[in-house]
């Protein structure tokens, strides 16, 4: 009989605690549907300009991921024969270090480095937002700074790659400004050097023969007015980016992938990315910037063009390297 009743007691006491456990589940899920129902009715205008903000900055588990700074993103200068751990690196790891340091393998030796405790995906280390939500609507879009001397590559607002650049030196500086991929080259002898062969060649100012193409990286902006990459980034943006399309009267029909030019680069400073030891948000392009940059232009960057006759340069490559 004893057992029996203690049989009868733990069963009680089960029912009642399985009873408690349904009332704090209903309670909890009409807490959380109130609090999601207030999220819905009662955001408010200055929550909405936060938000978005936050979206174009690419906060979120990416960001979170991005702007975790732990080993990987602490830095430290040290030459490339003084750091001994570049010998066991992979190739997918040294094209990172150079990219953080602007510069292509041949110019990696020829100046302190800046390398990170550890090192994470190349993505991790952009200086551009890892989501635009303005840039949704298209399909295809480069930005280049021409202050942190780089480029990304967005797909419908996602950041999909970045690489280092050189663009113009003081006295020839690329030009601002939004323009579009028109002819590209695998390989093209510039007019004003038959000496300067440009691989991967993707023209976007027809006109002045400004382009994207490969060629030396020294860790400054030093060339004519075009945009200098490393070849591997310089072939995968020639597979990448679209040509324009013309008609037999040479009218464009379609235009090439959107390019926005953006940022002042300061000659007389060190370069945004050598400061990385002591702030690691020095060669970072914030959403504000971004944004700024980028809503002059976005019409133009989602409208399609009207009708407009090609230029009859497109055949010459004025700039050089």
């Amino acid at each position: 009989m004893s057992n029996d009743l203690t049989l009868r007691q733990q069963s009680g006491h089960f029912a009642t605690a399985i009873r408690a456990l349904v009332v704090l589940g209903v309670s909890a899920g009409l807490l959380g549907a109130h609090h999601m129902a207030g999220n819905v009715t009662n955001v408010s205008t200055e929550e909405v300009v936060v938000r978005r903000a936050q979206l174009l900055d690419g906060a979120g588990p990416e960001a979170a991921t991005r702007m975790r700074w732990d080993k990987g993103h602490s830095f430290r200068r040290v030459s490339l024969s003084a750091w001994g751990r570049y010998a066991a690196l992979d190739s997918a790891e040294r094209l990172t270090i150079l990219k953080i340091n602007r510069v292509d393998q041949r110019h990696a030796g020829r100046q302190p480095l800046m390398v990170p405790d550890s090192i994470e995906n190349e993505l991790s280390y952009s200086p551009f937002p890892n989501r635009i939500e303005e840039l949704a609507v298209v399909p295809r879009f480069i930005l280049v700074s021409r202050r942190l001397q780089a480029f990304g590559a967005y797909e419908r607002g996602t950041l999909v790659r970045w690489g280092p650049t050189s663009t113009g030196k003081a006295a020839t500086p690329t030009e601002a400004g939004l323009y579009f991929t028109n002819w590209k080259s695998r390989k093209t002898i510039s007019t004003d050097d038959p000496t300067w062969i440009l691989e991967w060649y993707v023209n976007f100012i027809s006109e002045k023969g400004v382009a994207f193409h490969q060629y030396e990286l020294p860790g400054r902006p030093v060339s004519h007015g075009c945009v200098r990459l490393l070849a591997e980034d310089a072939e995968w943006l020639y597979r990448w980016s679209d040509a324009w399309s013309l008609d037999r009267r040479r009218r464009v029909v379609e235009r090439g992938t959107p390019v926005l030019v953006t940022g002042e680069y300061d000659y007389r400073a060190p370069a945004p990315w050598l400061r990385l030891a002591v702030d690691p948000e020095a060669d970072r392009m914030s959403g504000e910037e971004t944004q700024a940059a980028l809503l002059p232009h976005l019409e133009a960057i989602v409208k399609r063009p009207d009708h407009q006759v090609a230029s009859r340069s497109t055949a010459a490559v004025r700039r050089a390297a």
